[in-house]
């Protein structure tokens, strides 16, 4: 799988450097994967006559067999580039003519917005400002008292205090100015642009105090998101027993939950000239912990290998979803789901083939990933880890290994001491 979405990744980056239709890359996919199921075929066909001892045909049918069988990789190996090069461009170039990149111009425009809420709003506060983001799927624009069809995901961020009612599923309408977000403001600072592109947000809407909301009525209309239910629900339990919501109270929801609403300049402040803001963001050190407090419990419980997979699993993604399906925590939650599902059905868990099919379904959803310092630096420091460490542990419990014939139990005390250690670090992290 290592391989595999290495070629995903190459196709990927040559989508991001090389612009063509969609149509071509997807016609051209497709074409080397029937070049390569017809290699296979053939080599199938050439392989079947020589088992036959045709005579003086074996060593043509032989040499055919070879060249099928290298037509096949070639092919295959092209199928694997092109279809992560399709990927790319399905899911950035603007096919659609309602497009917004194709209905609006460069300079802007005044619109009224219609569209679903893609997620419940998130609140945050700079000094005594509180600020609201949230981003909605467009279904219609309004230009000139002109309705049309839209198509595109738009990030507004206002000061207007919207009420409990608008979450996730909601139809809202909002008017305002619809703009491409502002590039960085000389080289190697923020690019808001970049940052968004990456998250296929191309236009965000500028609100003012004058701005007019207004919710869609639906029939039925939509309940309020499970996983927005299930933050109320933590926040309140965390909270019992504690006076009062102070800044410690907010710091731990924050590390726990996902929620970012205290997290000001100033709280944030210390935490990132230390290095350790990454505490806030929902990782891999959340989901193992979540994922070894499920294993345990329900080991504990007498309940069978295969099933504690089967519980544990699902409840992973529900955890990551209600803290708001932060990267890194699907990052982590994918990883952790193949090496749970391979341990539950008593398969070896290898770590590098695990990486690389984390890697290649993330890609797979969305390959702008790629192009994030998080997922470059989160698959880094894994695939180096496992790559390393195991035949470092190996020398070292070489070295502290005695006699294969004499019992553990006789071992001096301090060689079975550096042998957990070794055997702690050598394990899956």
């Amino acid at each position: 799988m290592l391989i595999i979405a290495a070629l995903f990744m190459a196709g990927v980056l040559i989508g991001e450097w090389i612009l063509l239709p969609p149509e071509t890359v997807m016609v051209l996919a497709f074409l080397a994967a029937g070049v390569a199921l017809a290699a296979v075929w053939l080599g199938q066909r050439c392989d079947g006559a020589v088992a036959v001892h045709v005579g003086f045909l074996d060593d043509r049918l032989g040499m055919a067999s070879g060249v099928a069988d290298a037509v096949r990789q070639v092919a295959l190996i092209a199928a694997i580039v092109l279809t992560g090069w399709a990927n790319y461009v399905r899911q950035t170039a603007p096919i659609s003519p309602n497009d917004l990149r194709q209905l609006i111009p460069k300079e802007g425009a005044i619109v009224t917005l219609r569209g679903e809420l893609a997620a419940t709003p998130t609140r945050r506060r700079a000094g005594v400002v509180e600020r609201t983001s949230l981003r909605i799927r467009a279904e219609s624009i309004t230009q000139r008292g002109q309705s049309q069809p839209a198509h595109g995901t738009v990030m507004v961020t206002t000061t207007n205090q919207l009420g409990e009612d608008f979450y996730a599923g909601q139809i809202v309408e909002v008017d305002g100015v619809l703009i491409q977000p502002e590039h960085a403001k000389a080289p190697g600072l923020y690019d808001r642009r970049e940052s968004l592109r990456r998250r296929g947000i191309y236009f965000e809407l500028n609100t003012d105090k004058l701005t007019r909301w207004k919710l869609i009525p639906q029939s039925p209309p939509p309940r309020r998101p499970l996983a927005d239910r299930f933050r109320a629900w933590a926040r309140h339990n965390l909270s019992r027993g504690l006076p009062e919501q102070d800044e410690a109270l907010e710091l731990l929801w924050a590390m726990s939950l996902g929620w970012r609403t205290a997290l000001t300049g100033e709280v944030a402040a210390p935490f990132m000239q230390s290095g350790t803001m990454h505490f806030f963001a929902i990782s891999g050190l959340h989901i193992g912990l979540v994922a070894g407090i499920f294993v345990i419990l329900l080991r504990v419980l007498r309940v069978p290998r295969a099933w504690v997979g089967v519980v544990a699993i699902p409840l992973l993604w529900f955890y990551t979803a209600a803290t708001g399906w932060q990267p890194s925590a699907v990052r982590a939650t994918v990883m952790m789901t193949l090496i749970l599902a391979a341990w539950s059905l008593k398969r070896p868990v290898n770590i590098l083939n695990s990486l690389g099919m984390a890697a290649f379904l993330i890609l797979l959803w969305d390959p702008q990933q790629l192009f994030r310092a998080s997922f470059q630096l989160s698959f880094a420091v894994v695939f180096s880890l496992a790559l390393v460490m195991p035949p470092i542990v190996e020398r070292l419990q070489t070295g502290v290994r005695p006699d294969a014939f004499l019992q553990r139990e006789l071992w001096p005390r301090w060689r079975r001491w550096v042998w957990a250690i070794c055997n702690w670090a050598k394990a899956p992290p």
